[in-house]
């Protein structure tokens, strides 16, 4: 991946979160980096220009798979955008390899969707899940507060406990003070999600756009239809 799109899509996007998304303007392709060229710089900068105006819920994600058969969902932390060489544009989420989601995953194809009340509007990106770019994990990591990083910590084998001051905490804040906070453990995990398909959805104007990824070109569907009708496939 690109070191400095990294840095530009984290900076853009702390800036977005530091300002309460009024400030900063993400107006045109000209805010992304060069790879990002033709249509898929119009995809992010219309998903970029939806998180601005969207500060409640932007900083979070629903995170679709498939474990042993069975469809499982969860909110996950959103960690901003990364780019490789080729201009395809992903999504990090930084998750445990003790995590279900990571661990029973039945593939890597896994979907996202944002949900953003403000501007009525729902983002859905499908396609592969990728796990493993050192450069990525040590990013996401310095990016995390030490309440962040400390749950790392937690021994998955201990399970639930009786209370947030019970032994399996105890145990978490003994290994964290005889590691420290500097480098993450063997668990921590960063996904980046480099969608094939991105599906957007306009409740308040009942616009629709689907754009399908094939051989590096993006093709772009748009209309408008009630939002209980699947337009494309």
């Amino acid at each position: 991946m690109h070191r400095c799109e990294i840095l530009f899509f984290s900076i853009l996007f702390c800036l977005l979160l530091a300002s309460g998304f009024e400030e900063v303007e993400v107006e045109t392709s000209s805010h992304l980096p060069p790879s990002m060229s033709g249509n898929v710089a119009d995809i992010f900068s219309l998903f970029l220009k939806n998180l601005q105006r969207s500060p409640s819920s932007s900083g979070t994600l629903n995170m679709a798979t498939v474990e042993g058969g069975k469809p499982r969902v969860r909110t996950v932390l959103f960690q901003g955008l990364v780019s490789k060489e080729d201009g395809a544009v992903g999504l990090s989420i930084k998750t445990s390899s003790s995590s279900r989601k990571y661990k029973e995953r039945d593939s890597d194809q896994t979907e996202f969707m944002f949900w953003l009340p403000e501007t009525m509007a729902q983002f859905r990106f499908a396609g592969n899940i990728e796990y493993g770019d050192p450069q990525e994990r040590s990013r996401v990591w310095l990016d995390l507060n030490p309440a962040a990083r400390s749950q790392f910590f937690y021994d998955p084998d201990d399970g639930l406990d009786t209370s947030t001051s019970g032994a399996a905490f105890r145990k978490e804040e003994w290994a964290v003070r005889k590691r420290g906070l500097d480098n993450p453990p063997d668990n921590f995990e960063v996904g980046v999600l480099f969608p094939n398909e991105i599906d957007f959805l306009n409740l308040q104007s009942l616009e629709r756009q689907n754009w399908q990824r094939q051989g590096g070109e993006w093709t772009k569907f748009s209309g408008y239809a009630p939002p209980v009708v699947s337009t494309v496939y």
